[in-house]
């Protein structure tokens, strides 16, 4: 359950970002952001998963706004 509910906020917070700079999904860094944090819960490194979501979220948003 709370794997889900972190994946969701990682989501939202991603599509949160990208609505405020007027960009595109970029579903396979989402993907991979959802994949990281399940892996880093299944590890129990709570304070890896919010480390690789962030990261992982402002790689998304670099890459949209430079088209990368």
């Amino acid at each position: 359950m709370i794997a889900v509910l972190l994946v969701v906020c990682e989501i939202f917070i991603s599509t949160a970002l990208i609505l405020w700079t007027k960009h595109t999904w970029n579903l396979p860094v989402l993907l991979m952001g959802g994949g990281l944090i399940l892996l880093a819960l299944l590890t129990q490194m709570w304070w890896q998963v919010l480390c690789i979501s962030l990261l992982i979220t402002g790689f998304e948003l670099l890459a949209s706004h430079y088209h990368l």
